[in-house]
């Protein structure tokens, strides 16, 4: 008789999990990293860029384009979440990530469990960049992963990558409470 295995059931799609993650945050900034010039890598800024420009974004949800350096604008992202102490306030740190899942596939990452995830291509590891802002402002933070096709420079990004990045812009914005 073979043995009956209980299966995991599969991850809740990333609109859920946002939701989930976003349910008492009245503030949320989305700090969007990656190379532009590295094919796939720009997944993260050009999330973060399309949310600048949707007509859908909620007015307590801003976007900030941290491209390979995100560090370079903590404060703005700081400034913008304000007085929203706590879990009020949230930041959503939106890259490409190796995790060995299929191209364009995305995943939230509680900002605790990104240790053993390999980044694609900043200055700053994203692990002391929460460090900051956890030392900074008392807020939740977690982390959106993008598995990159190809990461070559000068490369445009992968079709998988661009169809990505429209799906997780919606789930981004359609997650957010106003």
């Amino acid at each position: 008789m073979p043995s009956r295995r209980k299966l995991n059931p599969p991850p809740p799609p990333l609109q859920q999990q946002l939701k989930k993650s976003l349910s008492r945050a009245r503030r949320v900034a989305v700090l969007g990293v990656g190379n532009d010039l590295r094919a796939d890598d720009i997944a993260g800024s050009a999330i973060a860029q399309a949310i600048r420009k949707s007509k859908k974004r909620p007015l307590n949800l801003q976007a900030f384009v941290g491209y390979s350096a995100p560090e370079n604008i903590t404060g703005e992202v700081i400034k913008f979440l304000g007085k929203s102490k706590g879990r009020t306030a949230h930041i959503i740190i939106v890259d490409a990530a190796d995790m060995g899942l299929k191209p364009g596939e995305a995943k939230l990452l509680e900002a605790e469990a990104i240790a053993g995830t390999s980044f694609s291509t900043h200055l700053l590891p994203l692990a002391i960049l929460i460090s900051y802002f956890r030392n900074q402002i008392d807020c939740g933070i977690s982390v959106v992963g993008i598995q990159p096709k190809v990461t070559t420079f000068g490369k445009p990004p992968s079709k998988e990558i661009l169809l990505s990045i429209r799906s997780v812009t919606s789930a981004i914005i359609a997650s957010v409470v106003q």
